[in-house]
């Protein structure tokens, strides 16, 4: 039973309940119309003897039949005999012993003429005298003609059950096709063939829902696969290149005797470009915590207001764009739960995205306002902006416009504020305007 599949057993269970009908339920109905037949005669042939022995006439100690006896139905025989045995009046079927013994006060069943009769057999009594006895004969030809045509008709249910069941069959066959070419095509997928779909528009049972849940499953999967396979690419092209400039200073530093300065550049550019790789793996651990799901911040009440202005200052001290103004108008006494390590880090990328896609002597403003239960964190720019088509990518991880530029930035920073922002509750807004700037918001619900 284990070994057979999901249509052999439905097949088998359903053949096994048409079985179990036939069996039991055929036979009991059979039976049961068979007793009510034999009961109707019997409670019809009791009413006619009853009323016979009503229209009896005596004459000088005889018993004759009235002759009017329009109540006995057709196939009803009724006679009168004396205590000895010897028919007065009536008649009997015939081929019927006339000198049959009486067997008084109840019915049973006979067989004469190659036919079946039931009898009944009733005592004649006058002032307390018994003068002979009563005698009905009823065919029962009526009841066998009856149940003979219920064989029959059983007889020709038996095959129809058997159409039915081998319809039955082909019906459970054909709907669970469906699952077999899911399978089929679920076998494909698993050798790693992701553009397989089901497609099964025109089915709206659950094995439709079930087909269109699968497809729906594989676009995210196929989506995340694909989205993988960018990602390690993306990662190799990143560390590929500043590993390759590690690389070349180092083999120029020793390819001939140098200079202190020409060897103070070589550990510079390899400082540099290892800083990068740093700065890239910190980002790429950053991004495999947004990743699993289960990254749990600690969450703590500080005020967001002194810390923003504190990552102002900083980043005034510290640019490598002096030549780009960086204003900010901050709300004081804001405070909200937030984990200190990632906002910084999601304020500071802003920061970072909007001076380096600038322009000389532009500027940044940084803006923190609460109103009523939402505080909103903007960080505006008068850079180069985005294009329309570009903007929804921006929180692509990996993404950049200018895809030929070897000392841009990863693309990893927009795909880290969101994450983060989202990790606290926030959601994040982007306008922008090629050629004229970008505003980014990020938008906290507080209690």
């Amino acid at each position: 039973m284990k070994k057979l599949t999901i249509k052999w057993k439905i097949m088998l269970w359903y053949s096994t309940l048409l079985v179990l009908i036939l069996v039991s339920a055929l036979p009991l109905m059979y039976f049961t119309l068979s007793n009510s037949l034999y009961a109707d005669t019997k409670s019809l042939l009791g009413t006619e003897m009853e009323r016979v022995s009503k229209t009896l006439e005596f004459e000088n100690n005889t018993i004759e039949l009235n002759s009017d006896l329009d109540f006995v139905e057709t196939g009803t025989y009724v006679a009168v005999y004396s205590n000895d045995n010897v028919l007065l009046s009536g008649k009997m079927p015939p081929a019927f012993d006339l000198e049959a013994q009486p067997a008084l006060g109840r019915m049973y069943l006979e067989e004469s003429g190659g036919h079946k009769w039931m009898i009944y057999d009733y005592e004649i009594t006058r002032n307390g005298e018994t003068l002979g006895w009563l005698r009905a004969v009823k065919s029962l030809g009526s009841v066998d003609e009856t149940l003979n045509n219920f064989q029959t008709l059983i007889y020709i249910i038996i095959p129809v059950y058997i159409a039915i069941a081998l319809f039955g069959g082909f019906f459970i066959k054909r709907t669970l096709t469906p699952v077999v070419q899911i399978t089929r095509k679920a076998k494909q997928i698993g050798r790693g063939d992701f553009s397989k779909r089901f497609h099964f528009k025109r089915s709206h049972d659950e094995v439709g829902m079930l087909a269109d849940t699968f497809d729906e499953m594989l676009d995210r999967l196929e989506a995340s696969f694909n989205q993988e396979k960018r990602f390690s690419s993306d990662v190799s092209h990143e560390l590929r290149t500043p590993i390759t400039a590690i690389i070349l200073s180092a083999e120029d530093a020793l390819s001939e005797n140098k200079t202190v300065e020409e060897y103070r550049e070589n550990l510079e550019s390899i400082l540099k470009e290892g800083r990068k790789i740093n700065s890239l793996i910190s980002q790429l651990l950053m991004m495999a915590r947004s990743s699993d799901g289960n990254y749990a911040p600690e969450m703590e009440s500080i005020d967001i207001s002194q810390l923003t202005k504190a990552i102002v200052d900083e980043t005034l001290e510290r640019t490598e764009y002096p030549d780009i103004s960086i204003s900010s108008d901050i709300e004081d006494g804001i405070v909200m739960l937030v984990e200190q390590t990632l906002f910084i880090r999601l304020l500071v990328n802003l920061i970072d995205n909007a001076l380096k896609y600038n322009v000389p002597g532009g500027w940044v403003k940084v803006s923190l306002h609460k109103n009523k239960n939402t505080v909103s964190l903007f960080v505006e720019d008068g850079g180069i902006g985005i294009s329309k088509k570009t903007l929804p990518k921006i929180w692509d991880r990996f993404f950049k416009e200018d895809q030929s530029s070897i000392n841009s930035s990863p693309g990893l920073g927009l795909s880290i504020v969101r994450w983060i922002a989202e990790l606290h509750g926030g959601t994040v807004h982007v306008k922008s305007e090629l050629n004229k700037g970008s505003l980014f918001e990020i938008r906290f619900q507080i209690n």
